[in-house]
């Protein structure tokens, strides 16, 4: 999953499916929800995955309001569709990417 910037955002956001792993380096359940992430990024390529560090991009944390990590937001064609926070099982997310983008 490509970590993407502030600068950079909007451009990354604005077409297709997209899910947003917003973390920081010292969340454990932020270090338990990446590779899961991962996982499923390599088996769905019509859905492009990135990941914003809060830290290093405070603008996107507050943007967004995000006030747990980890938080996964759902974009279709630049808006905000859907979002959890916390761990969630491989299950739980497929399910989830499965009903929010019909794929």
């Amino acid at each position: 999953m490509e970590k993407i910037k502030t600068s950079e955002f909007n451009s990354k956001i604005e077409n297709g499916y997209v899910v947003v792993d917003f973390f920081t380096t010292w969340c454990g359940p932020c270090k338990m929800m990446a590779p899961i992430l991962e996982k499923i990024a390599s088996t769905m390529p019509n859905i492009n995955f990135y990941k914003v560090d809060v830290e290093e991009e405070p603008k996107l944390g507050s943007d967004f309001k995000i006030k747990v990590v980890p938080t996964v937001m759902l974009f279709k064609n630049g808006q905000m569709v859907t979002e959890f926070s916390g761990f969630k099982p491989e299950a739980a997310v497929l399910k989830l990417l499965k009903e929010t983008f019909n794929v």
